[in-house]
């Protein structure tokens, strides 16, 4: 078996497909949406962009509809990166501290809501950031706060993850 190999994983930690690395590299050239089914790796797909987006001294940010996915992903990439300051953001936090997680971290995982909102009363901007994450892809028409957020990230690359794309 053999296991992805970068600077800032985790070393024997998550096995290394082609096709995960494959989508990796394209993401890592333009804007992307990846769809794949639930199981498939859309998560190690992240892991090796973010690892990539890292290693060149940029921030990463990934949303998440829910806190319990927001948890979630802060566990997996706490066990698979290294050398890495993650940290949590939720509009359960006052402003001042979100921003002072926004200046000290180096990947954030957050529910959208409070990003957009800060975002909007310019609390901080995207420009530090490489890379900006959007799970569950598919909610992001309309008034949901995906899109608000992506008018913010003119300099990173934006990726979008869901295994159900619907028809919006």
């Amino acid at each position: 078996m053999t296991y992805l190999s970068h600077p800032r994983i985790v070393p024997d930690t998550v096995e290394e497909r082609t096709y995960q690395v494959s989508m990796a590299r394209g993401c890592l050239k333009k804007d992307s949406l990846i769809i794949l089914p639930t199981g498939l790796g859309k998560t190690v797909v992240a892991l090796i962009v973010i690892s990539e987006v890292l290693e060149k001294g940029k921030k990463v940010l990934l949303l998440a509809p829910t806190k319990p996915l927001v948890d979630q992903h802060s566990m997996t990439f706490e066990s698979w990166l290294k050398d890495t300051e993650i940290s949590v953001l939720n509009g359960n936090m006052n402003p001042e501290k979100r921003s002072s997680i926004i200046a000290e971290s180096e990947m954030i995982v957050a529910t959208p809501q409070a990003v957009a909102n800060d975002l909007e009363c310019g609390r901080y901007d995207l420009r530090d950031f490489g890379l900006v994450i959007y799970d569950e892809a598919h909610r992001g028409v309309g008034n949901y706060a995906y899109v608000s957020i992506a008018k913010y990230n003119s300099n990173g690359i934006s990726m979008g993850m869901t295994a159900s794309p619907g028809s919006e």
